[in-house]
């Protein structure tokens, strides 16, 4: 939800002027390696969710050949 709400912000991006958008970046835009290592576990989320999806595709791929194919 919390997503969802930050994606419409972004489409509704004519209640932000530029220059809030501006300096925002310049202030909230920092390296923090200190924290790096805090992101890994929802990066690792991420990837896995990726690799699940992919099987899925490649799965629901063979299954279809398999139904359709007109072997003779």
């Amino acid at each position: 939800m919390k997503l969802l709400n930050m994606f419409l912000n972004l489409l509704s991006a004519d209640s932000y002027p530029v220059e809030t958008i501006v300096e925002k970046g310049e202030k909230g835009l920092q390296w923090h390696p200190e924290k790096a290592l805090d992101t890994l576990p929802n990066m690792g989320k991420g990837m896995l969710v990726i690799f699940v999806i992919i099987g899925v595709i490649i799965l629901a791929t063979l299954v279809i050949n398999k139904v359709f194919s007109n072997k003779k």
